[in-house]
C-alpha cells in the first residue's frame, strides 16, 4: 500500500484512512475464516431434517476496533446434538463445530494475515454491524 502525502493534515488523513482500510481488510479475513469454519461444521453436522445443517450461520464482526465473527447454528436444539457424544448419527457426528474450530486453529494467524494481505490488494473490506 502506498501513501502519499505533502502536509501534516495529508499526513493524519492518509494515515486514519490507511488505518480504516486495514481494520476493514482484517474483519472481511475473519468474516471469510468464520465461512470456512461453517463450510466444515457442516459436512461434519449429524443430518435428519436438515434443518440444524440449514440454521448455521456466521454473523459479521460488531465492531473493526476488536473484530469478532460468530458462527453459529440456530436452532434450539442445535446445542443438545452438539453435545450429547453418546448418541450414534448415521451420517455425521455431535461436537461438529468444535471438530472445525480445531481444524482451522492451526495455521489461523498466518492464512488471517494472507487474506488481510489480499483483501488490501484487491480492496475488500467488511462493514461492522455495529458501525465502527
Amino acid at each position: 500500500m502506498a501513501i502519499k502525502v505533502t502536509g501534516l493534515r495529508e499526513i493524519v488523513k492518509a494515515l486514519d484512512a490507511a488505518h480504516k482500510k486495514t481494520r476493514g481488510a482484517l474483519g472481511a479475513a475473519i468474516y471469510q475464516e468464520g465461512f470456512a469454519i461453517m463450510r466444515d461444521a457442516k459436512a461434519y453436522c449429524p443430518v435428519d431434517t436438515g434443518r440444524l445443517r440449514a440454521s448455521g450461520y456466521v454473523a459479521p464482526p460488531e465492531s473493526l476496533e476488536d473484530p469478532k465473527v460468530a458462527v453459529v447454528f440456530g436452532t434450539g436444539y442445535a446445542l443438545a446434538v452438539h453435545e450429547r457424544v453418546e448418541v450414534f448419527h448415521p451420517n455425521g457426528q455431535p461436537l461438529f463445530l468444535k471438530r472445525a474450530v480445531d481444524e482451522h486453529s492451526t495455521g489461523y494467524a498466518e492464512r488471517i494475515a494472507k487474506r488481510t494481505e489480499d483483501n488490501i490488494k484487491s480492496g475488500k473490506t467488511v462493514a461492522a454491524k455495529g458501525g465502527t
